[in-house]
């Protein structure tokens, strides 16, 4: 029994000493690895053995290893085959738990990256990209290739990243596609990432004074997605973008976007791609400018156009609350001359344009919000000095309640409600569009008119562009069997009508009935003169009442 104590008492104290060997062996190297001459030959056998590997520069200025979580690089270069930069990197530095990596978990605490420049690019006739040969320096071809079908253990997590003085340059010839940017200042903080379920929520996420271009040369392949994968959920409680600048143009399509963004802030985002789910709660743009246009970007012509099979879209998206304060808005179709001192549908562009918008929903059966107010500015300073309304749109009917719109010189108040069978349909189903309209008061000048149909200045009416014609009163029914109650027309210095009314097969007026039950009329010389003009035949003298 002595025996057996004696042989267990020497035992324990050679595991005893054998552990505190091992610990003394982490801490030893721990500390090594501190030393600045260890780490520079850790750096010089790194350097050399990726660049014996790849055929390639690889250099490492400086690496700071201290233990256990931060590293720091500086000065790291990777040229490409062609002996063009790959990658460098000013600075990069990581804080990490060494002691998680043997749990089978990647936990960053923060990432911080300055002065990185990124070059990627393929050629016209290869799709591989100049990092390709990278991935095969470090795959073993010899051996056969099996996919594994298990689930990963490793979990990954990254608290903080900041990025500073970043450029990137994406030139994919083979597909098509041109990206460059610029990332001056990118501060990003992460609630949680899961790579299983694509789950990536962000906490905070400020973008400043940056820049990117996006050009399209051909189209790209639709590509499903593979059985079984799941789309990114992506959730946000607050994105900042501050002096930044985004361009993006489509030589396929003809068109081109730019937007200068001043400050544009998001709170309260979620975006389920699975499920085609946009969630907002608020949005707000403030001192920014956007520009579309549907001409030809002066891209390369040598693209090709390829079919593409239009799907039917089930987006759903919620905005609670929308905010604009004055932004431009510039709109051009195609290459067409602009219409001066006119409405010109084709060219667009609005200055000083605030909105402010809650419970916004838009949906492939129900789109609807509530406009709380609205201005802006158009190019000839034809200006839209109040618009609010409770709108809403369905495949089969459109409504604003409580509608309110103020130009300089015209304004309306009335719920309109207008009801179709189908809005492909409705251009040639205009005598069975059903129209609800309770007009409050609508007071509307000539020049107002005028503006968005020049031509009829023909018209003598119109000829006094300062005259106002104010109309009150509520119209119902088909357009072919409209019926109209207590409807009130003033115009001119002194005309007034009043009337209820009846018309049956309108939109042909030539042939439609009209019935006015009790028509009450007064006008006079003046507004007669001006509404028939040459038409009144000189041998009869109108009266002045």
């Amino acid at each position: 029994m002595n025996r057996v104590q004696t042989f267990l008492k020497r035992a324990l104290k050679v595991i005893l000493w054998m552990a505190l060997a091992f610990v003394l062996l982490f801490i030893i190297i721990a500390l090594l690895i501190q030393i600045p001459s260890i780490q520079t030959k850790i750096v010089h056998y790194a350097t050399s053995y990726v660049s014996n590997k790849t055929h390639t520069r690889v250099e490492i200025k400086n690496i700071s290893i201290s233990f256990p979580k931060s590293v720091v690089i500086e000065g790291l270069y990777l040229e490409d085959l062609q002996k063009d930069t790959l990658l460098y990197a000013g600075e990069a530095k990581i804080n990490i738990g060494l002691y998680d990596l043997l749990h089978n978990k990647i936990a960053i605490s923060s990432f911080a990256l300055d002065d990185l420049n990124l070059n990627l690019h393929s050629t016209k006739t290869d799709s591989l990209l100049n990092y390709n040969f990278l991935l095969t320096a470090f795959s073993d071809t010899t051996l056969p290739v099996k996919v594994d079908t298990t689930v990963s253990k490793w979990t990954f997590s990254l608290d903080n990243v900041n990025l500073r003085n970043i450029r990137l340059r994406y030139d994919d010839e083979y597909g098509g596609m041109n990206v460059s940017a610029y990332l001056k200042n990118l501060e990003l903080q992460m609630d949680e990432i899961d790579l299983k379920n694509s789950i990536y929520k962000i906490d905070k996420l400020l973008i400043e004074s940056s820049s990117a271009r996006v050009l399209i040369k051909k189209s790209a392949n639709n590509q499903n997605n593979q059985p079984g994968s799941v789309l990114p959920k992506i959730t946000a409680n607050k994105i900042q973008i501050n002096n930044t600048t985004v361009r993006y143009a489509d030589s396929i399509s003809k068109q081109s976007v730019i937007a200068t963004i001043n400050q544009f802030e998001l709170k309260g985002g979620s975006v389920d791609l699975q499920n085609e789910l946009v969630t907002l709660e608020n949005l707000s743009l403030s001192k920014s400018e956007i520009y579309y246009h549907t001409v030809d970007p002066a891209l390369h012509a040598d693209s090709t156009i390829a079919a593409t099979v239009a799907t039917a879209s089930n987006w759903k998206v919620t905005v609670k609350s929308i905010g604009l304060d004055d932004n431009s808005v510039d709109y051009q179709v195609g290459n067409k001359p602009e219409i001066k001192n006119s409405f010109d549908a084709n060219n667009l562009e609005y200055s000083h344009l605030t909105l402010e918008a809650t419970n916004l929903n838009y949906a492939a059966d129900l789109t609807k919000v509530s406009v709380k107010k609205f201005s802006a500015i158009d190019q000839n300073n034809f200006s839209i000095t109040k618009f609010e309304t409770d709108f809403s749109m369905d495949p089969h009917s459109v409504t604003a309640k409580k509608l309110k719109a103020n130009t300089d010189n015209s304004s309306i108040a009335a719920d309109v409600n207008l009801q179709y069978s189908s809005l492909k349909s409705l251009q040639d189903s205009i005598p069975f569009l059903i129209m609800n309209l309770d007009i409050e008061n609508m007071s509307i000048q000539n020049s107002d008119i005028l503006y968005f149909n020049p031509q009829l200045i023909k018209q003598p009416f119109f000829k006094n562009k300062t005259n106002i014609t104010s109309i009150s009163g509520n119209v119902n029914g088909r357009v072919n069997n409209l019926k109209g109650k207590n409807l009130v027309i003033k115009t001119g210095v002194r005309t007034i009508l009043k009337t209820d009314f009846s018309i049956q097969g309108l939109p042909n007026a030539g042939t439609a009935y009209f019935y006015f039950p009790n028509l009450k009329i007064i006008s006079g010389k003046r507004d007669i003169e001006m509404m028939a003009g040459p038409s009144i035949p000189k041998s009869i003298e109108i009266p002045e009442s």
